[in-house]
């Protein structure tokens, strides 16, 4: 199974931008455009809370690490 990426979802909001431009009845892509934007914040929340979760753990492991110096 593929993973979706922030990249892939940037490349797709770009690819619906641009045809909401470009096409005289584009405005019909505006749900799709927002549901990606959407999607995309949540991939990067998700990726921000398991970067800090694992940044605690590090943090832990190096005080536990000092302590017994």
């Amino acid at each position: 199974m593929t993973r979706v990426t922030v990249d892939m979802i940037d490349i797709g909001l770009a690819q619906c931008a641009e045809l909401i431009e470009r096409l005289p009845d584009g405005d019909f892509l505006w749900p799709i455009f927002e549901r990606l934007e959407r999607e995309r914040e949540m991939l990067v929340s998700k990726t921000d809370k398991l970067a800090a979760a694992r940044e605690r753990i590090t943090q832990r492991a190096q005080h536990q690490t000092g302590a017994r110096s």
